[in-house]
Order: C-alpha cells, then sequence, then structure tokens
C-alpha cells in the first residue's frame, strides 16, 4: 500500500511538473556587445594604464586622447589616427606653474587647454604645461567650494 502512495505521489509530481505553461520573458533572452582593441605605438616610453583611462579625455576634434598620469604629474598625448604616442607633456608640483598633484579631474576645452579641478583649486593650462588661468572659484562661490566639504564632480566652460 505504501508503495502505491508513494508511486502515486511521484506521477502526480511529475504530472505538475510538466503541466506548465511557456511564458514570454519581457526582457531580450540574448546579450550583445562588441569590444574593439587599439594598439597604441608608446615608442620608448611605457604608458600609464594602471587608473584604466578614469582620468583621460578626447580633444574636441576626437583626433587625440590625453591620459593623466596623476602621480607623476605627466600627460600622455595619444595621436588616435597614427595610433602613437606623440608626447609626454610633465606638469609642475610646485612653483606658479604648479598644478594640483590630487585632482578630481580635467576637460579639454575647444582650444585644446586642460580644464582642471581639484579641492580649492581650479585651472586653466595650455598644452605646455603653463597655468593660463586660475578660475578661482572658491573665492566666486565661497558658500559652496570654501570650506573643502564639497567637490565638484566636473566642470565645464560656457562660452559666454
Amino acid at each position: 500500500m505504501r508503495v502505491l502512495i508513494l508511486l502515486a505521489a511521484m506521477v502526480a509530481g511529475l504530472v505538475s511538473c510538466n503541466n506548465h505553461r511557456e511564458r514570454e520573458s519581457p526582457y531580450s533572452a540574448t546579450l550583445t556587445f562588441s569590444l574593439d582593441t587599439v594598439y597604441v605605438d608608446p615608442g620608448d616610453e611605457i604608458l600609464f594604464l594602471r587608473d584604466n583611462l578614469i582620468v583621460s579625455d578626447l580633444s574636441p576634434d576626437e583626433r587625440y586622447l590625453i591620459n593623466f598620469n596623476r602621480s607623476e604629474l605627466v600627460a600622455e598625448r595619444i595621436d588616435l589616427d597614427a595610433l602613437k604616442l606623440e608626447k609626454k607633456i610633465q606638469f609642475e608640483k610646485e612653483g606658479p606653474e604648479r598644478m594640483p598633484v590630487y585632482f578630481s579631474g580635467f576637460r579639454i576645452n575647444p582650444e585644446e587647454q586642460f580644464l582642471v579641478w581639484s579641492n580649492q583649486s581650479y585651472g586653466i593650462y595650455d598644452q605646455n604645461a603653463k597655468k593660463v588661468k586660475d578660475l578661482e572659484l572658491e573665492k566666486i562661490a565661497a558658500d559652496l567650494l570654501g570650506g573643502g566639504e564639497t567637490l565638484p564632480m566636473g566642470l565645464f566652460e560656457d562660452t559666454d
């Protein structure tokens, strides 16, 4: 009798497992992506890739990439047409042309200058590592940036 009850339970379980309806998912069942690999000739230099290009930006015409090595304050200018390291730009850690050692980010403006921001330091530098302008945002917006507790995630220039 026990065997009969056990056998009936197993058959009922199998029938109930096979008696389900196919449901359509509202989500795609496939995932597609593409990946391009670019080989760049660094010449006799070694490219800085430890930060995974987090501190990098494309030029406005997208013809070159600037990759920053923040620990050494060196910008690598990579020509994307020739796929070659064009030059390294060494910035100063001290003095009037000083760039902050720990900066949050940068952008390349239409004049191909670097707009750099950090904690209480906001400046524009040219591609010869010369400081073109100190934006002095900590003075303009002292209530927001004066204390050091707030740090902008990004900056952009308004051409007007």
